[in-house]
């Protein structure tokens, strides 16, 4: 859906932006800011459609929206829920924190509500077991 909406918007803004390029009155910052723009939001609904974890057998790679962090196995101590809040001070939402022996990772994405066997309950609970597993088959 991100990567439509994205995709979809930044062609339709350069789209409706390059023929004010031969406009003499000016026409080309049109163009310019439009093209800007659009590359803006292609690349936002491109990387937003990656975000996410991705666990194998050796660890977990956390893919936020311009960056990524690998987080081997033997590294990741616990994961905890990191609630962000909203202007009025409550919880908008929550997000997976991995606790690392280096430090938090924050993961963007899966993001939602705490309810046990909900989607963030599930992750984790998943990404725990395959961190259990392998590190007491590398034992």
């Amino acid at each position: 859906m991100q990567l439509t909406f994205g995709v979809l918007f930044g062609a339709v803004l350069v789209g409706m932006s390059v023929p004010f390029a031969t406009d003499p009155d000016g026409g080309w910052l049109l163009t310019l800011a439009g093209v800007a723009a659009g590359a803006l939001f292609l690349t936002i609904g491109i990387r937003g459609s990656r975000r996410g974890i991705d666990a194998d057998q050796d660890g977990a790679l956390v893919r936020n929206m311009f960056t990524s962090r690998w987080v081997p196995w033997s590294d990741l101590v616990d994961i905890t829920f990191d609630a962000v809040q909203n202007q009025g001070g409550g919880t908008s939402y929550h997000r997976l924190l991995l606790g690392t022996r280096h430090g938090p990772v924050v993961a963007q994405a899966p993001g939602g509500r705490t309810t046990p066997g909900g989607r963030l309950d599930t992750a984790r609970a998943r990404l725990l077991a395959m961190r259990d597993q392998a590190t007491a088959a590398g034992s």
